[in-house]
């Protein structure tokens, strides 16, 4: 009699251990499934921030968010970020505070493959990726630099020069009084914009350069084509006009303008209604360096140490992100969508 009310019992035993299971199973098929993971960074504007003796190279995505450094190191800063035309790598200054070792270096957004380009003299001002392959067939990188002379010393101010992606096929294209400081491209590649500034004339002017290539002799060259800033415009008496953006897709030149101590502010000028140039306002509490987005729709800019974006026309401004320590120039959003 004990013997059957244990192997009964054993039976009980096992039937409660399997409905236990397939109720257990039922009700975890019924539990929502796992959320999936966040999507991946898709970094689209880049810019610096400053930190403990040194300047960090930085990614966002368009609407501010994933924020995070690309380049970051003690004792160097890292400067002027600009996009490669498919947004996979950023260009950008850097300057070595201990060594004072200044130059321009390439790296891809994921912070792999970082390589100096070309050494350099100065590297407070912008660089500019070509957006097009040019004549000979290689991507460039315009710059301006204090030229070397040939007993080692340095020229008194700055010239256009243009660089491969690997360092070679340096090309010096302009040699004017004018310090030549911030550089662009066109769209198509035949053009480049510059910021320049002549001690016994201020305030800044902006002048275009088309440039040109002769396949025989394998040269480059730059001829001026004038300024682009109106005579007697507001832009001409104004204390400072400095070049921000070239457009990417059309013949606006986003710049930063100071018309008396304090705040600057954004306008554009339309370089494709020459002559005289069209000029637009397009804020007026304030607003730093600025650049367009792939489809010039849009234009993001920093205000007081915060990142905004607005509308091309200068409406619907809204901020995004407010990084600590913020370069005050250099935020730049990539060519391709």
């Amino acid at each position: 009699m004990k013997r059957k009310v244990g192997v009964f019992s054993l039976f009980t035993f096992l039937g409660l251990l399997a409905i236990t299971l397939l109720l257990g199973a039922l009700a975890w098929a019924q539990k929502k499934p796992p959320k999936p993971p966040p999507p991946p960074a898709d970094p689209a504007i880049a810019y610096c921030v400053s930190g403990p003796q040194q300047l960090d190279l930085m990614v966002m995505n368009a609407d501010g968010s994933n924020q995070r450094a690309i380049v970051s190191e003690r004792w160097v800063d890292n400067l002027n970020p600009d996009w490669s035309p498919d947004g996979t790598q950023l260009v950008f200054t850097r300057c070595n505070l201990k060594t004072n070792e200044k130059g321009i270096y390439i790296v891809n957004v994921d912070g792999t493959g970082l390589r100096k380009v070309v050494d350099l003299n100065y590297v407070t001002h912008t660089v500019a990726w070509s957006p097009v392959q040019l004549g000979d067939g290689n991507y460039k990188i315009a710059f301006t630099d204090r030229a070397k002379l040939p007993d080692g010393t340095l020229e008194a101010d700055e010239d256009l020069f243009i660089v491969n992606l690997e360092g070679k096929g340096l090309v010096k294209l302009t040699d004017t009084p004018e310090q030549e400081w911030e550089v662009d491209w066109s769209p198509s590649g035949d053009r480049i914009a510059i910021e320049t500034y002549n001690p016994a004339a201020p305030p800044c002017d902006l002048v275009v350069y088309q440039i040109g290539y002769d396949s025989i002799s394998d040269k480059f060259s730059a001829t001026l084509l004038g300024s682009v800033i109106p005579p007697g415009s507001l832009l001409d008496i104004a204390m400072d006009v400095s070049l921000n953006d070239w457009a990417k897709t059309q013949g606006k030149l986003l710049v930063n303008v100071l018309m008396t101590q304090g705040q600057p502010d954004l306008w554009t000028i339309d370089v494709s209604y020459l002559p005289p140039p069209f000029l637009c306002r397009l804020t007026f509490t304030g607003a730093g360096f600025g650049s367009f987005s792939p489809d010039d729709l849009k234009i993001v800019f920093d205000k007081a140490g915060t990142v905004w974006v607005m509308n091309s026309d200068g409406s619907g401004a809204k901020q995004i992100a407010a990084p600590r320590g913020l370069y005050f120039k250099g935020l730049n959003w990539r060519r391709n969508l």
